[in-house]
């Protein structure tokens, strides 16, 4: 999880983290995906487009 999160240069929220995961053949949820950011201390940057 901490590699897309790195790899996405701490773009990517729990949603698309939790994408990325199914697609590697994990069963995981969104909610899931949620709570263990937040252990962690990830927090998605979200950028205004101007």
């Amino acid at each position: 999880m901490t590699y897309h999160f790195n790899d996405s240069k701490g773009r990517y929220g729990s949603l698309k983290i939790t994408i990325l995961l199914q697609r590697e053949g994990h069963k995981v949820s969104e909610r899931t995906v949620g709570k263990y950011m937040q252990e962690l201390g990830l927090r998605s940057c979200v950028a205004k487009q101007f």
